[in-house]
Parts: C-alpha cells; sequence; structure tokens
C-alpha cells in the first residue's frame, strides 16, 4: 500500500483526506484508491479557536468543498458533534444535522456504524453517537466496524476500528435496505 496526504483538495485544521493506494505486487503500480476523509465537525468563526477566512460563526463542514473529495471509493469519519436519529435512535431531539444529513443524501453515503453503539461515553447522558463512518456505493459496506473494547484510551471518545476486503464484488445484496441510507 502507499498513502498520498490529498492537502491539494482539502486545506483546513479540521480535515483531512488521505488516499490510500492498493499496489500491484509485482510492479508496485497503484491499482485501487479508497480515500479516507477524517473529520471534526465543530463550530468555528468568531470567538472560536479557528475562524477560517468568513468572519460569521458557522459548522466546520460547511467550509468544504465536497465534490471533489468524494468520489469514488470514499470513506467519510470522524467525530461530527451532531444528534440524528437517522443514526442514534437513542435521542429524542436532533441537533446540527442539516448539513451532514444534506452531504450523506447528496453523495448517497451508507452509514456503516453498529446501530445504537454509543461511540462517545457521556457522564450526563450517555447517548453520544457522534463518531460516524460514511461508505460511498462504490466501497459498499465496510467488511469490519467496531468499538475497540480491549485497548482504552486516554481520550473521552472510544476508538473505532474498520477494514474493508477485496471488493471485486458488491456486498450491498447482503444487507437490508433501511441500513444502507
Amino acid at each position: 500500500m502507499a498513502t498520498e496526504v490529498r492537502s491539494d483538495l482539502i486545506n483546513h485544521p479540521y480535515f483531512l483526506a488521505i488516499d490510500i493506494w492498493e499496489l500491484y505486487s509485482q510492479t508496485r503500480a497503484k491499482m485501487r484508491r479508497t480515500r479516507l476523509i477524517n473529520s471534526y465537525d465543530n463550530r468555528i468563526g468568531p470567538g472560536t479557536v479557528y475562524q477560517g477566512d468568513i468572519d460569521s460563526n458557522r459548522r466546520a463542514i460547511d467550509d468544504i468543498n465536497w465534490e471533489p473529495l468524494i468520489q469514488g471509493r470514499t470513506i467519510l469519519l470522524g467525530d461530527f458533534n451532531t444528534y440524528s436519529l437517522i443514526w442514534n435512535p437513542l435521542i429524542t431531539q436532533p441537533t446540527d444535522t442539516t448539513s451532514l444529513e444534506a452531504i450523506i443524501n447528496r453523495f448517497n453515503l451508507i452509514f456503516n456504524n453498529e446501530p445504537g453503539i454509543i461511540t462517545r461515553p457521556n457522564l450526563t447522558r450517555n447517548k453520544s453517537i457522534i463518531d460516524l463512518t460514511f461508505t460511498t456505493i462504490a466501497i459498499g459496506l465496510l467488511d469490519l466496524w467496531a468499538i475497540e473494547e480491549e485497548n482504552p484510551t486516554p481520550l473521552d471518545y472510544k476508538l473505532i476500528v474498520f477494514s474493508w476486503d477485496d471488493l471485486k464484488q458488491n456486498r450491498l445484496d447482503k444487507y437490508p435496505k433501511e441500513i444502507i441510507g
């Protein structure tokens, strides 16, 4: 495998795009790309840690031009700081969902989290599912998505592990339509 940081596509302190290339074993030539886009969607603007070039308060996710990023085999993941009934049936009130839900719908993203699994322990509500993993149809559902329980971190988030397998076959037909998104 080879990796390339794609700062030419995204240059923002709260987002990172990396292309992971599978290589032909004999020639080491690039064979297939999977793009990872890591997100930390937070409120930004005047009076926050990061203002950027725009003089208004907004969500970091709204600063990004998603068209050149979400193409082909793409995994969009990270801390989205949003509560939606789509991925969190444990809440009663959605919060800050508009931008992310628009991206999900626009690019037909597939939700990969295990439904109802808490990704951030919260002392007051214990219902936080804000660390999310989405894939494009070109990838389908990930082969594995899980919370790492055996190796705790000092962070207030749980470690998420995932993998994809040889995707020469389309595995979408194995899953109920409700979880595809």
